[in-house]
């Protein structure tokens, strides 16, 4: 069985990241947040689920992300924002790559959580 590290970037995403580290959960190995210190909830709602959280001033998007991605323990990355949700075909996709191993940049079905709900059409992201 192969591992896999999520790895995504906060600030402020109280209402959005239960359901996002929820769907982490059922596949990762560890999930390792980068919070750009939050104000609100955030960062305990992260650790409730286990996740390692590391505290750190903006840097960029590009820069927070590259962050959580040298803090990760496994070769095999998730890297999601704090409002995309994996899908269960997401999911179920992840638990055969964990199977049979990782081959490169896969696109993956994400649910998107845009002005207070969730976009009925899934959205193909390479992750």
């Amino acid at each position: 069985m192969h591992q896999v590290s999520a790895v995504l970037i906060t600030k402020n995403e109280e209402k959005n990241i239960g359901k996002t580290l929820a769907a982490l959960a059922t596949v990762a190995d560890e999930i390792i947040v980068v919070d750009n210190h939050s104000t609100d909830a955030t960062a305990g709602i992260c650790r409730s689920f286990g996740a390692k959280v590391f505290l750190s001033a903006w840097r960029g998007y590009g820069p927070q992300k590259n962050y959580g991605i040298q803090q990760a323990s496994f070769e095999n990355i998730i890297a999601v924002d704090a409002d995309e949700v994996l899908s269960g075909e997401a999911i179920k996709e992840i638990e055969q790559l964990k199977e049979n191993g990782f081959r490169g940049v896969y696109e993956l079905p994400l649910k998107n959580y845009y002005f207070g709900k969730f976009l009925r059409r899934k959205d193909y992201k390479k992750r």
